[in-house]
């Protein structure tokens, strides 16, 4: 992953106020990979805000790159008077860097099946 790209997940992250960091992401999928469970399952949210169509796209493929038995989508719902409806410092750094977000209309979102 690009040092950019890196940057922004990470910011997305603390937006959205998780608890984890991007590189706890990953030891956690290489413990589970070394762990070998009979079956996993991997949930992303789409419609974050500040996610970008290369954020949502650079997710989807490394969700598929880690080869969970089944992946969940959630399409993000937020309530009224939800921090994320507040504009925060790093959600106005994301919304600087790149293309306007992915739009959520609620529903979920149409993806295509990305090759292994």
């Amino acid at each position: 992953m690009p040092a950019l790209s890196a940057c922004c997940v990470q910011v997305l992250l603390q937006v959205c106020g998780r608890a984890h960091s991007l590189p706890q992401v990953y030891m956690a999928l290489d413990a589970l990979a070394a762990a070998s469970p009979p079956s996993w399952s991997l949930d992303l949210i789409s419609g974050l805000p500040g996610l970008t169509v290369e954020g949502w796209g650079h997710s989807l493929r490394e969700a598929v790159r880690a080869q969970p038995h089944h992946i969940s989508i959630y399409d993000l719902q937020v309530r009224a008077r939800h921090s994320l409806l507040l504009p925060s410092r790093s959600a106005l750094m994301l919304r600087a860097q790149g293309p306007p977000p992915l739009a959520s209309g609620g529903g979920g979102h149409a993806v295509q099946p990305v090759a292994r």
